[in-house]
């Protein structure tokens, strides 16, 4: 295959290993990976970093070199795995260490895991992959997950009885205080999955007040959803009842399209933002990509049809990562994009590498505004709440310097978190930012009716919040924090053990108590701690933490 831009999309061996992209600009590109083997489970494998670039040799180090352990962690392939936040890479010959690390870690801008391994004797890339899963809770405290299909049956479903002794249990650094038990279901409502024969994922999830729930992903091949059968591989939407009973689904075709986050507004219409390749059509609607991955937002009713779409990008890669919709079904999406890409009466160009977008679109989907941030590295916006006057709240990851209206943000170490607030007509209200010396990201956001934020996600090391200093127990560990409504920390918590945690979603009751969701790496069982609980259901992994009022 040869092209002046080129992307493609392969699927590799044994064991259930994601399909991976590639993209090569501006010559000529050959798509022959080298396919990975059956992995011999004694093989010991090495964790990747969070997704550096291959270039930056002084943060890498050779392949060999024992300063390599200052940037990974080490593992094995037991089918557990992190997650890890890979982006487009230029492809090389896999015929060395190094370009196993650029054929495991850096392709297509899929948000999938990867444990590599260079095998010295046969010079092959292994390569694994496996999934964890978002939370979110509605009124009644019922937990909602997203879960990948045939990893863990219902019959398999912890009871929410006390932690077994064996997993450390965290300990969290200047805490909030727990709030009282909540009671109304210490167990699992209902589990359920779908899927078929190959790798099918739920990326995000939403809950309306009736406590149906919305989920989006991809699915590859076909995927049966109650009387529904999804076919061709792309991005798909489904709607569960209460009782976990499904009442439509649909999808939206193509092997590079992909649906990462969704909301849901009183009337029970659905948003969802992802990346696509392409052309995708939707409805009455044929969006097309200007580039190797476009940005695409759809608004569908509560039965599942489509009210509207549209795309957005340039022509690079840009992809649709974190959407929140407001009381007036505006929509409010976050992402990265590089380049430049138009927005209504907006160009938006990148500083660096890969820059953050937030766009407002009305409920007919037309864009109010669309503004962008970033410095000359990578920066990009993994998720975004908005409150009841309109105003968002993003966060993600930043490196080096990034100017937020008055503030610039500079990051202490490789990457750091950025937390900002915008107004409802796009302004910056306030930014701030929180690292230390390694890769510090922020993946997830909530925001209570106080419009105190509550973020999410792993930091490395040390990492200064306010009066609080926390320090991560292994190579990286989970963190939550609550800022009040002028962007002030009000409390800073982390959780882990020796290997690499994470936290991947929060959401927020009306008490002001927060629930999140993610890995400890080698655990497979829920733990509840504090207020309420949590289920992290994935490919052995799984955290929930309830946390009452600070």
């Amino acid at each position: 295959m040869n092209a002046t831009d080129t992307s493609c999309m392969t699927p590799l061996g044994n064991p259930a290993i994601v399909k991976v992209r590639y993209l090569k600009r501006n010559k000529d590109a050959t798509c022959a990976p080298t396919p990975a083997p059956t992995v011999n489970p004694t093989q010991t494998f090495a964790l990747l970093g969070e997704g550096l670039r291959f270039s930056q040799g002084e943060r890498l180090a050779p392949f060999e070199d024992r300063r390599l352990s200052q940037h990974t962690g080490i593992g094995r392939y037991e089918g557990i795995v992190a997650r890890y936040h890979p982006k487009d890479r230029l492809l090389q010959s896999i015929d060395t260490p190094e370009a196993c690390y650029v054929y495991c870690s850096l392709n297509g801008g899929e948000e999938v895991p990867f444990l590599f391994s260079w095998n010295t004797v046969t010079s092959q890339c292994f390569c694994c992959a496996g999934v964890c899963t978002p939370l979110i809770v509605d009124p009644d405290y019922n937990v909602y997950e997203a879960l990948l299909p045939g990893t863990l049956p219902p019959t398999s479903i912890p009871t929410a009885t006390a932690p077994p002794t064996a997993p450390p249990t965290p300990t969290p650094t200047a805490s909030p205080t727990p709030g009282p038990t909540r009671t109304p279901t210490q167990a699992p409502s209902w589990a359920t999955s779908f899927g078929g024969t190959s790798l099918d994922e739920g990326r995000g999830i939403a809950v309306d007040a009736s406590g149906s729930s919305y989920t989006t992903g991809y699915f590859q091949g076909s995927m049966t959803v109650g009387n529904t059968t999804l076919t061709s591989a792309g991005a798909y939407i489904m709607k569960l009842d209460s009782s976990g009973s499904p009442l439509w689904a649909t999808s939206f075709g193509g092997t590079g399209n992909d649906g990462r986050g969704i909301a849901v507004d009183a009337s029970g219409s659905s948003y969802t933002t992802g990346n696509f390749e392409g052309s995708m059509t939707v409805g009455n609607t044929t969006l097309t990509s200007a580039g190797a991955s476009d940005i695409f937002i759809i608004k569908l009713d509560s039965s599942g049809s489509p009210v509207w779409a549209t795309s957005f990008g340039g022509a690079s890669s840009d992809i649709g990562r974190g959407i929140a919709v407001d009381a007036s079904g505006s929509s409010y999406t976050t992402g990265n994009f590089e380049g430049s890409m138009t927005v209504g009466n907006t160009t938006l160009t990148s500083a660096g590498a890969s820059d953050i977008f937030i766009i407002k679109l009305d409920s007919s989907g037309s864009p109010l505004w669309a503004t962008s941030f970033g410095g000359t590295g990578d920066d990009t916006g993994y998720a975004i709440a908005v409150d009841a006057s309109g105003s968002s709240y993003t966060t993600g990851n930043f490196e080096g310097s990034m100017p937020v209206g008055n503030t610039t943000l500079t990051s202490a170490g490789a990457r750091d978190i950025f937390i900002m607030k915008l107004d409802s007509s796009g302004s910056p209200v306030w930014a701030t930012s929180f690292g230390g010396t390694g890769n510090d990201f922020g993946l997830a956001i909530a925001v209570d009716a106080s419009d105190s934020s509550y973020t999410t996600g792993n930091f490395e090391g040390s990492m200064p919040v306010g009066n609080t200093t926390l320090t991560s127990a292994g190579a990286r560990d989970i963190f939550i924090m609550k800022l009040d409504s002028s962007g002030s920390p009000v409390w800073a918590s982390s959780f882990g053990g020796t290997s690499n945690d994470d936290g991947f979603a929060i959401a927020v009751d009306a008490s002001g108590s927060s629930y999140t969701t993610g890995n400890l790496l080698g655990l497979g069982l829920g733990l509840g701690l504090g207020l309420g609980l949590g289920l992290g259901l994935g490919l052995g992994l799984g955290l929930g933490l309830g946390l009452g009022l600070g």
